[in-house]
C-alpha cells in the first residue's frame, strides 16, 4: 500500500517539479552556449548571459524550495482539508500514510539536489580552465578528508552516517507533528500552527543556548577531543532520533483519534 501511495504523491511532486528541472537545464545549456560564444568573441553582449545564468539561479533556488515545501504542503492539503476525507477513507493505515508522504518528500529533495548538481554542471564544465580546477581542488581536498577519516576514525564515520540518517526526516516530521498539532483546534489553526512553530524553535534555541553548549564545554573540560567528538555524536544521533519517534508517534496518533477536517 506504501507503494501506491507513493506513486500517487510522486506523480503530485513531479507535476510541479519537472517542468522547473526542465528549465533549469534549458537555462544551462543555453547558458552553456552563450558562455562559450562569449569565450570565443568577448564582444558577444555579457548582459544576456547574466540574464540567462540568472534566471538559472532562480529556477535552481525554484526547486530546491518547492521540493522542501511541497513536501509539507500536501502533507497538510491531502490530510486536513476536504481532500482527507479522501486519503483517510483509503485501505491505509496511519502509520504507511506517514511514510508514503515521508518518503515520497525525500526523492522530490534528493531529485532537486541532484538536477542542482548536473545543471550547474552543464553550466560551468568547461567554460573556464581555472575555475574547474578550483572545483577539482575543492572535491580532491573533500574526498581526501573523507579518505583519512574513515581510515584514522572509522567508528566516527559510521558515527557521521548515522547521523545523517537520522537527520534526513527530521525537519519533514518535526513540520509534520506542528501542522497535525495546529489542525486539532477549531478557530484560526493557520495562527495556531505558526505560534507553535515559532515556540517550538525558541524553545530549541533556548536549549541549545543554555543546555547543550554548556554541557559540551563541561565535557571539553574533563575528556581528549577524541572522546568529546564520540560523546557529541552519540548526544546528537540520540537525540534526532527521538525527536524522530516523538514526531511520527504524534502524527500518527493525530490521524488515528484527533483529525478535524476542513471541508
Amino acid at each position: 500500500m506504501v507503494r501506491k501511495l507513493m506513486k500517487h504523491e510522486l506523480h503530485a511532486l513531479f507535476r510541479v517539479l519537472g517542468p522547473v528541472a526542465i528549465a533549469a537545464f534549458v537555462f544551462a545549456i543555453v547558458g552553456r552556449i552563450l558562455l562559450t560564444v562569449q569565450v570565443n568573441n568577448p564582444e558577444t553582449n555579457a548582459a544576456l548571459v547574466s540574464v540567462i545564468v540568472i534566471f538559472y539561479m532562480f529556477a535552481i533556488l525554484w526547486l530546491v524550495i518547492a521540493a522542501y515545501g511541497l513536501g509539507i504542503s500536501r502533507f497538510y492539503k491531502t490530510l486536513f482539508t476536504g481532500e482527507g476525507y479522501m486519503t483517510l477513507s483509503l485501505p491505509a493505515t496511519p502509520v504507511q500514510i506517514i511514510w508514503a508522504k515521508l518518503l515520497s518528500a525525500i526523492i522530490g529533495i534528493f531529485f532537486a539536489g541532484i538536477v542542482a548538481i548536473l545543471s550547474f554542471i552543464t553550466l560551468f564544465l568547461g567554460w573556464d580552465a581555472a575555475v574547474m580546477q578550483e572545483f577539482a581542488d575543492f572535491f580532491y581536498t573533500l574526498f581526501t578528508v573523507i579518505g583519512e577519516l574513515i581510515e584514522s576514525q572509522p567508528v566516527q564515520f559510521v558515527e557521521f552516517i548515522l547521523i545523517a540518517i537520522v537527520n534526513l526526516p527530521l525537519w519533514l516530521l518535526v513540520c509534520y507533528a506542528v501542522i497535525s498539532i495546529g489542525q486539532c483546534f477549531t478557530a484560526r489553526r493557520k495562527g495556531v500552527t505558526y505560534l507553535i512553530a515559532i515556540a517550538l524553535y525558541m524553545g530549541a534555541s533556548i536549549f541549545y543556548a543554555l543546555v547543550f553548549t554548556p554541557f559540551m564545554m563541561n565535557l571539553q573540560l574533563q575528556y581528549d577531543s577524541v572522546t568529546v567528538a564520540h560523546i557529541t555524536n552519540a548526544i546528537n544521533f540520540a537525540l534526532c532520533l527521538l525527536i524522530d519517534i516523538v514526531c511520527f508517534l504524534i502524527v500518527r496518533y493525530i490521524l488515528r483519534n484527533k483529525v478535524n477536517l476542513i471541508a
